[in-house]
């Protein structure tokens, strides 16, 4: 009998290397995974915009991007 490779358990299906708690898991994590890396990823360019901003219109304030006027040294 095989062992599911994420958590030890026996495994009676030799088609699969995890159970199906497992596979469930994963599952979750991946139909849930975009959203976060799509918030990060979102929070990463509005920083770097900032630090990148010349004239003050975007600022990083405690830690939070905020936009607060026309920028008009293009780092939009």
């Amino acid at each position: 009998m095989k062992e599911c490779i994420e958590c030890g358990c026996p495994i009676e299906d030799t088609q699969e290397y995890m159970c199906k708690k497992c596979i469930d898991y994963e599952r979750w994590i991946d139909e849930h995974d975009d959203d976060d890396d799509w918030e990060y990823r979102k929070s990463e360019e509005l920083y770097e915009r900032a630090c990148n901003c010349s004239c003050g219109a975007w600022q990083n304030i405690n830690g939070i991007t905020v936009h607060v006027a026309d920028c008009c040294c293009g780092a939009e």
